[in-house]
């Protein structure tokens, strides 16, 4: 991905938290989409036929899927280590290069914490049980309502690089004067 150097620390901030709504309102899609497929097809007892696994089977995979994508989420995208491993090979680092490596551990942080309400709609899908739904919904929600991204969190991330890289300024949110 080439860096854009039209690209602000505002505006990608703005971008950031505008596709982290969206995947926190995916996650309320996949309820409404549960419950329409339920309330068409009353009374709904899942798509599995008899002859298949039991949902059991499939809830424990889910669980276990789910539990190591938010320990993925929690030891390695929440880091800094992420960001830092994003740097390498590069010559000079700039401002776009280090936003560019920011904008990438809210987004890792939230696909696989979305994924886990499609989970959720699969298993009841598959099971007819809502509460699969609602529970692999609800915990994708509080994560991703918990993993928000925030300004401060932002700015504590910049300054941090732009203190090792002295190519990057320290205030996000104003531009460097130039030098012309």
């Amino acid at each position: 991905m080439r860096s854009r150097p039209d690209v602000t620390p505002a505006k990608l901030f703005h971008q950031i938290v505008i596709l982290h709504a969206f995947f926190t309102s995916s996650v309320l899609l996949y309820v409404i989409v549960g419950e329409l497929i339920a309330w068409g097809q009353s009374p709904f007892d899942g798509f599995a036929s008899d002859s298949g696994p039991s949902p059991w089977v499939l809830r424990i995979i889910f669980l276990g899927m789910s539990a190591f994508e938010v320990l993925i989420v929690l030891v390695l995208f929440r880091t800094n280590r992420f960001i830092t491993a994003k740097l390498t090979g590069y010559v000079e680092i700039t401002t776009p290069i280090v936003l560019e490596a920011i904008m990438n551990r809210p987004l890792s942080t939230a696909a696989p914490i979305a994924s886990i309400g499609v989970y959720g709609l699969v298993l009841f899908l598959y099971g007819g049980d809502r509460l699969d739904l609602y529970t692999f919904c609800a915990v994708s929600l509080a994560l991703l309502v918990l993993l928000w991204p925030r300004r401060l969190q932002w700015e504590v991330m910049f300054r941090e690089f732009a203190a090792k890289h002295p190519g990057v300024p320290s205030n996000p949110w104003q531009p460097e004067l130039s030098a012309h």
